[in-house]
C-alpha cells in the first residue's frame, strides 16, 4: 500500500497537519514507504525554488522547478544561478543533515554527463516546529554559479534537482530533474576584411586574403593625403585604424583585424593609387548610303553601336545630330591606348549590322578629344600618311659597287 506524505499546504493548518502526518507515520511505520522527512512540495510558493538571471533580464528570476523544465532561454551570453531554497519537514525520530542542489550541463553534440555537480545548501530557519512536527527552510546557497562561462558556441540543456538527506529512516528525497536549455552563440575567429571602399574609388578593390593585402584605385585627379574608407569586416570582428576615420593613403596603410574571439590578429596592408585620366568617346555615323539603298527609314528604325565597350549588348537608339547623322557618346571611362571594337547595327540587329560575318571596326583611345566619324557600312578612306619622323639606322657608311645589293635599314614615324 502506498500513502502519499508530499501533502497541499494551502488553507491547512499546522496543527492539523502534524496530527496527520503523525497518524501517517504511526500508522506506516512499518512500511517501507515511511519516512519522517521529506521536501515539501505543494504547487505553491513554497516548493523547491530556483533563482537565477540570464542575458537581457530586467531582474532576477525565481521559480519551482516544474516552471523552469523545458524553458528555452534562447541565445545568451550570461547564465547565473544565485539561489536554491528548499523546504522540508520533519517529525520526531528523524533529522534533516543536508539539503542539496543538483546540476549538470552539456552541449547537445556531447553525451550528458553521468554524475551531478552538488552544492551544498545550508539551514536558513524553522518555520514551524511544536516538539514534533517540524518545517524548515534550507536557502543558504553561497556563492553564484556561472554556468555560461566558458561556453564555446552551440546549444546547451541544463539540468537541475533538488534533494534532501537525513536520518531515521534511510533514504534521500528528490524533486526533478528539470531541464531547460540555451544556446551560445558561436563566435568567430576571422580577421577578414570583406570589403573596402572609398567614395572616391574607381573600379572594385583588389582583396588578397592569402597575403593581407588591399589594392584600390580612387579616380584620376584624387588627393591620397585625406580619403575616409568605409571597411566590412568578418562578423564579430574589429579594426583599426577603424572604418570610417580619415587616412593619408600617399603610402600603404597597415590595418590590424581582430577576431570576435579575440585568438586571432592579422596585419593588412591597404595601397591606394591614383587611376590614370579617362576618356569618352563619340561615335558619329552618317547613314546616307543605308537610307539611300532603302535598307534605313529614318522615319521607323533606328541605329546602335555595340562593341566591346558594352559587352556587344548595343547601347540603344542613337540620337540624330544633323542631316542622315546619328551620334552617341559615352561616359568617361576609357584609358589611353584602350582599344575598342565595334560596329553599327540597324534596329539592334546583327543581320542587318554592317560588315555581317566581316571584321570589326577598331578604334584606339588617344588622349584628348576622341572623336569618330563613320559612314555605315562603308570603311574611310585614310587621309595620306604624313611622315613625321626619319632616319637612317645602319650602316653608317657603305660602298657600293656597280651591279651589287646592299641592305640598308631606316626608321619611319607617321602619327597614328
Amino acid at each position: 500500500m502506498k500513502h502519499d506524505l508530499f501533502l497541499s499546504y494551502r488553507n491547512v493548518s499546522y496543527t492539523w497537519l502534524w496530527m496527520f502526518l503523525l497518524a501517517n507515520f504511526l500508522t506506516f511505520s512499518n512500511s517501507v514507504f515511511s519516512q519522517n522527512y521529506g521536501l515539501r512540495d505543494d504547487d505553491g510558493v513554497n516548493v523547491p525554488t530556483l533563482t537565477y538571471w540570464y542575458s537581457e533580464q530586467s531582474s532576477d528570476i525565481t521559480e519551482k522547478g516544474s516552471q523552469f523544465n523545458a524553458k528555452n532561454l534562447g541565445e545568451i551570453s550570461i547564465l547565473t544561478l544565485k539561489g536554491a531554497s528548499v523546504k522540508v519537514w520533519k517529525i520526531t525520530g528523524g533529522d534533516v543533515t543536508g539539503a542539496q542542489f543538483k546540476y549538470k550541463v552539456w552541449k547537445d553534440s556531447e553525451t550528458e554527463p553521468t554524475e551531478y555537480t552538488t552544492r551544498q545548501v545550508g539551514w536558513s530557519s524553522n518555520d514551524y516546529d511544536d516538539g514534533n512536527l517540524v518545517l524548515q527552510t534550507w536557502s543558504n546557497f553561497g556563492s553564484n554559479i556561472e554556468i555560461a562561462t566558458g561556453l564555446t558556441g552551440g546549444t546547451y540543456s541544463l539540468k537541475i534537482v533538488f534533494a534532501i538527506s537525513g536520518t531515521g529512516m534511510p533514504g534521500i528525497v528528490e524533486n526533478g530533474p528539470f531541464t531547460a536549455t540555451f544556446q551560445i552563440p558561436v563566435v568567430s575567429s576571422a580577421a577578414e576584411i570583406l570589403s573596402f571602399e572609398f567614395d572616391e574609388q574607381d573600379g572594385t578593390a583588389d582583396i588578397n586574403s592569402a597575403f593581407g593585402k588591399v589594392d584600390i584605385s580612387v579616380v584620376h585627379g584624387t588627393s591620397l593625403l585625406s580619403l575616409v574608407p568605409t571597411i566590412l569586416l568578418s562578423p564579430g570582428a574589429t579594426i583599426e585604424p577603424e572604418s570610417g576615420v580619415s587616412q593619408n593613403f600617399s603610402s600603404p596603410v597597415e590595418y590590424t583585424v581582430t577576431a570576435e574571439d579575440g585568438t586571432t590578429q592579422k596585419v593588412w596592408t591597404v595601397t591606394v593609387t591614383e587611376a590614370p585620366q579617362k576618356y569618352s568617346v563619340t561615335f558619329n555615323v552618317d547613314m546616307t548610303p543605308a537610307i539611300n539603298n532603302e535598307t534605313f527609314n529614318p522615319a521607323s528604325d533606328y541605329v546602335d553601336v555595340a562593341g566591346t565597350f558594352n559587352s556587344w549588348a548595343g547601347s540603344g537608339a542613337m540620337a540624330l545630330y544633323s542631316g542622315n547623322i546619328y551620334t552617341q557618346q559615352t561616359g568617361a571611362i576609357f584609358t589611353v591606348g584602350q582599344e575598342i571594337d565595334y560596329k553599327y547595327r540597324i534596329n539592334g540587329d546583327w543581320e542587318t549590322s554592317e560588315f555581317p560575318g566581316g571584321d570589326n571596326r577598331v578604334y584606339i583611345v588617344i588622349e584628348g578629344n576622341n572623336i569618330i566619324n563613320d559612314t555605315y557600312n562603308q570603311l574611310s578612306i585614310p587621309e595620306p600618311a604624313e611622315i613625321t619622323f626619319a632616319n637612317l639606322q645602319w650602316p653608317n657608311n657603305v660602298t657600293v659597287e656597280p651591279g651589287t645589293n646592299v641592305d640598308v635599314y631606316a626608321q619611319i614615324v607617321v602619327e597614328n
